[in-house]
């Protein structure tokens, strides 16, 4: 994330433990935004693009874990780091056996916050990169492929795969490549047909 703001998103019910996380993160240099619930924060990440999740493990209505399985069903490559207790072992362990980034047990010390963040941060940008290659193998098959293939590339941009401006670009790029795709029949269709009709100059010759 060189040359840019990390831009985090809290979640946690208790307003001393999220305006505490909050100021820990502000002061090592983070953009922050803050949600009291889980569903206020699946509405903030539909609105808003962020590189990494901390959210409480015990909250009301929606846990941790079932709020991380819903942000890694919309955003799988959305890094999660919970914020758990030290009793909360077997929910740390599922956590990161479904795919979570990482876990910090309270009370919260900022240096391993982090530290957590950063190194998630590097993950991220791995996981990113190699499905980057492979929606870019895709668009490179679609290019001599079939529309279904383009099809497979939108709908693997669809999964966030890429940040939202560069997804809107290569949206667009892919669907004229689709428009082509879809013409290369009429075209067929249309030299086939101009074959079919008689040579007037010819004829008159």
């Amino acid at each position: 994330m060189a040359g840019s703001v990390v831009k985090m998103l809290v979640v946690d019910d208790q307003k001393t433990m999220l305006v505490m996380v909050e100021q820990m993160l502000r002061r090592a240099g983070y953009m922050v935004m803050t949600a009291d619930s889980g569903d206020e924060a699946l509405g903030v990440l539909e609105r808003e693009c962020f590189d990494v999740v901390i959210t409480d493990l015990v909250m009301p209505e929606m846990n941790g874990l079932e709020f991380f399985h819903e942000v890694k069903s919309k955003y799988p490559y959305l890094p999660v780091i919970m914020m758990t207790t030290e009793g909360a072992a077997e929910s740390a362990v599922e956590f990161i056996q479904a795919g979570g980034s990482d876990f910090i047990t309270k009370p919260i010390d900022d240096k391993k916050l982090v530290q957590k963040i950063e190194r998630a941060l590097v993950l991220s940008s791995s996981e990113e990169l190699a499905a980057l290659q492979q929606v870019m193998g895709l668009i490179k098959e679609a290019c001599n492929g079939t529309e279904s293939q383009v099809q497979t590339v939108l709908d693997a941009l669809n999964k966030d795969v890429l940040d939202k401006e560069e997804a809107r670009a290569a949206e667009v790029a892919i669907k004229r490549i689709g428009e082509v795709l879809k013409s290369i029949p009429v075209m067929i269709m249309t030299k086939e047909s101009i074959r079919g009709v008689p040579d007037n100059d010819n004829k008159e010759q």
